[in-house]
């Protein structure tokens, strides 16, 4: 049995320990480096449970965690306060893949944030683009727009929609 959750400040240090496994994954992607103390960085992780335009997420498996999403809004379209969404970050611990938490936790983040969104992977992770174009599809049905940038905005695709028109 699984749940989603929003997190809370408490929950930032069970989000640290997350992120530095995604970061590891990511890094055969993004050529990502650790610091002199063997550690990932990420930069404002607590401000996922702190600030109002951003939303951190934990999904549990039987009360462990398996996995987070991180949402903030953040244009590289439209720019800083356009009012678009996206999911920064996804994750699920490698054991627990295949199982539909990656999905469940996507859907679940969409529905609860009704509006604009675009979601980007970076241009040599084609896991993340080939998940998230199938969760999208199913999504909305058929009704986003791929992009592909190449330049100082965003180096990939970045799958565009808006799950308003999709509730009406």
């Amino acid at each position: 049995m699984f749940e989603i959750v929003r997190t809370t400040a408490d929950d930032t240090p069970v989000l640290q320990n997350l992120m530095q496994l995604y970061l590891y994954d990511l890094s055969q992607f993004s050529h990502r480096e650790v610091d002199g103390r063997g550690l990932f960085n990420h930069e404002h992780l607590d401000r996922y449970t702190h600030d109002a335009n951003r939303a951190a997420f934990l999904v549990r498996l039987s009360g462990r965690p398996a996995g987070f999403a991180l949402v903030d809004e953040h244009s590289v379209l439209n720019g800083e306060g356009a009012g678009v969404r996206t999911i920064a970050d996804l994750f699920v611990l490698r054991t627990h893949r295949r199982r539909g938490l990656g999905t469940h936790l996507a859907l679940e983040v969409f529905r609860r944030f009704p509006g604009r969104w675009e979601v980007r992977q970076e241009t040599g992770n084609e896991p993340a683009q080939a998940f998230l174009r199938k969760v999208i599809d199913r999504y909305t049905a058929g009704r986003y727009v791929e992009l592909v940038l190449d330049d100082h905005r965003w180096r990939g695709p970045i799958q565009t929609f808006d799950n308003s028109l999709m509730l009406g």
